[in-house]
């Protein structure tokens, strides 16, 4: 991000997010992790299309072209403002006094079963008003 002239970019937020997106844990982002990041998680074929494209040689000191960088770098920086918004948004329900943890989960999970799918986050949004697609579920 640095190199891209994002200097308020700090290294646990950067860390943050491969923690995010780390599938196994191990602290970097495998291939397949970062498929997760830069192609939709709802679109296989959309996915099997680009994965299937013939690779762009980039050695280690080329770059890709302007636009690739630049719409790439886009795309981390959305991710870091979602980032940055999810914490917010956390902090203020820690701070309130009435807030509990298991009572949100027992809410969001409607049919008891002991655990949250999309069908309960479906439910849930809809008893708020909010009528997301499937997409959106995802």
């Amino acid at each position: 991000m640095k190199d891209h002239d994002y200097h308020d970019v700090s290294e646990y937020e950067c860390a943050a997010l491969v923690r995010f997106f780390d599938s196994d844990s191990d602290g970097a982002l495998s291939f397949q992790d970062f498929l997760q990041i830069v192609l939709p998680c709802e679109d296989n074929l959309l996915r099997n299309v680009v994965c299937d494209r013939p690779a762009f040689r980039v050695s280690r000191y080329d770059s890709l072209p302007y636009d690739i960088e630049r719409s790439f770098k886009d795309l981390v920086m959305s991710e870091l403002a979602l980032y940055r918004r999810l914490e917010c948004l956390r902090k203020e329900l820690e701070s309130r006094f009435d807030y509990s943890t298991l009572a949100a989960y027992r809410t969001v999970d409607k049919y008891n079963d002991g655990n949250i799918n999309i069908k309960n986050i479906g439910s849930y949004l809809r008893a708020c008003g909010h009528y997301a697609q499937d997409k959106e579920l995802v």
